[in-house]
């Protein structure tokens, strides 16, 4: 489990990066940059992590990990501001310290998960900004 850095214009792959301190032999399904493309986040769905690596740097480093409190699909994304990550678990945590400042709830407080959070922005009843539920910088 990993990803590439690949150059888009000769296909070359240029770093080749594999998440934690052992091989991990399952794929991940999940990954995403942060909004200003600082950090890349990958999920390991099977083994209940998200692991962080520096994207300002070639090849990217390890610079953290987050535990997740169930398996699933893997999807990541951010709050528009990229203060705030969603997973595919009912888990939300801040982008910059990795800790859990909310878990996701219906109207029952039966916790939920999801792959398609978005966050959707009005003033005086109209719609002025939208993210999405892909993990997509936007630098």
């Amino acid at each position: 489990m990993g990803f590439d850095v690949v150059d888009l214009t000769t296909g070359k792959v240029l770093h080749r990066v594999f998440a934690g301190k052992e091989h991990i032999a399952h794929r991940t399904h999940g990954s995403a940059l942060t909004p200003d493309e600082s950090e890349l986040w990958i999920s390991d769905q099977v083994g209940k992590k998200l692991f962080i690596y520096d994207a300002t740097k070639m090849p990217p480093e390890p610079k953290g990990e987050v535990e997740l409190s169930q398996g699933g699909h893997g999807w990541v994304s951010f709050s528009l501001d990229g203060r705030y990550a969603w997973t595919h678990t009912p888990m939300s945590s801040t982008q910059k310290t990795k800790k859990l400042v909310a878990t996701l709830k219906d109207e029952n407080g039966t916790p939920v998960s999801g792959s398609k959070y978005f966050e959707v922005h009005f003033r005086d009843g109209k719609v002025v900004e939208m993210g999405s539920e892909f993990g997509l910088g936007r630098k």
